[in-house]
């Protein structure tokens, strides 16, 4: 192992341990979360299981009662305006686009809170708030990102929490990636498959759309980018805004990920193979950039803006102001006022250095070399490995 792996590793251990995510599953849903992966729970974790079990059985009442009160009135909710879409690769940059664009009053995003209690929240949201607060963390484990049970929070946890089929899976069984899979994609999934995400799916947004009506439902995940096709079929009008990073930034804070997530929530020993880690994230990135290349043109004319996480940073108003005008969002006037004040809490927000290996280097020029020549980046030599901080 590095001794940069070894530092890493030992950095993530010595992390706080998170509050399960899935403590807001169902019983039905924590079961078939574990159904999925053959039951390959570790003995270790064997309490953690039972802790969620006991709280499945409070949250499978309440989902009960959410059913009862509020089923008639969510059937009958239409999802409209046509949703805005985030997309990009994971660790482009899509959460702090995400929470800057969420800051329109005109649009509403699902907050952690509801996306880890997607079932029950419509009546736990009015107990559970104080109780996260507590339970939480104050960063994410695997950057330096804030985090709060109110932040704008992806749909794709939702569908996971809601025991749907989730790539997302696997941060409780990491040790069945190999098996289930590293690219985050539902393009090439059976229509069956399809069906049965796209109906949890679309329960859960209806869910988001009845707290907040009249406002344009705000999406980010990275599965969204190999869906495009998918969500084209629900929403013909959606629109999409598609960010990219540095490509060498991209893979260090995946590496960082795959390691650091399932750490924190998994349900199996885990100790991470990063020679193996490298190899998904790098062969991943090709496959989901091939699915997105493949669909992104089936996109309306006016539906689409691509900016770069760089551009973003250097300037979020400017850069925003460009999406709001290329994609006919309607007048920027109502988000500057609380643009700018996210943009305050930002500005000592200190993203890590990184140090590439020469490996790594050469493999990132050879395997996305249509990614550095699509998006303009700029390939570095094994001669000068360290990248500094873009911000």
């Amino acid at each position: 192992m590095r001794d940069a792996d070894r530092r890493l590793l030992d950095a993530v251990k010595s992390q706080k341990r998170e509050a399960p995510m899935w403590l807001g599953m169902t019983l039905w849903a924590f079961l078939r979360l574990l159904a999925t992966h053959g039951f390959r729970v570790s003995r270790s974790k064997l309490g953690v299981v039972a802790v969620v079990i006991a709280a499945s059985l409070v949250n499978s009442a309440t989902a009960g009662l959410v059913r009862l009160i509020y089923g008639r009135r969510l059937r009958r909710v239409a999802i409209a305006p046509d949703p805005l879409f985030i997309i990009g690769f994971q660790r482009s940059g899509t959460t702090f686009l995400n929470e800057l664009l969420a800051k329109d009053p005109r649009l509403a995003s699902p907050t952690t809170m509801h996306c880890v209690w997607p079932e029950t929240y419509l009546i736990s949201r009015y107990f559970l708030r104080a109780v996260m607060r507590l339970a939480m963390s104050k960063k994410r484990p695997m950057d330096n990102v804030a985090w709060n049970p109110e932040a704008p929070q992806e749909d794709e946890v939702a569908m996971l929490t809601m025991g749907g089929p989730s790539p997302y899976s696997t941060i409780a069984f990491p040790n069945d990636l190999d098996r289930f899979g590293s690219t985050l994609r539902l393009e090439n999934e059976d229509e069956v498959f399809a069906r049965r995400w796209m109906r949890r799916w679309l329960s859960f947004l209806r869910q988001v759309q009845y707290l907040n009506p009249e406002a344009r439902l705000l999406l980010k995940s990275p599965t969204h980018t190999t869906r495009i096709a998918r969500l084209l079929e629900q929403f013909p009008n959606a629109k999409f805004v598609h960010i990219t990073r540095d490509p060498y930034r991209i893979f260090s804070s995946n590496v960082k990920l795959s390691v650091a997530l399932p750490m924190a929530f998994c349900l199996q020993d885990y100790e991470p193979d990063f020679d193996e880690r490298r190899r998904a994230i790098l062969d991943g990135f090709v496959r989901f950039h091939q699915t997105f290349d493949r669909s992104r043109h089936a996109i309306p004319d006016g539906n689409y803006v691509q900016i770069c996480y760089e551009q973003l940073v250097r300037d979020p108003e400017a850069t925003l102001r460009e999406v709001y005008q290329a994609l006919d969002l309607g007048d920027f006037a109502p988000v500057e006022g609380p643009l700018r004040a996210v943009i305050e809490t930002q500005k000592d927000y200190k993203t890590n250095l990184i140090s590439m290996e020469p490996d790594d280097i050469k493999g990132i020029n050879e395997a996305w070399t249509s990614y550095f020549d699509t998006y303009g980046y700029e390939k570095m030599t094994a001669e000068k490995p360290r990248v500094a901080a873009s911000a």
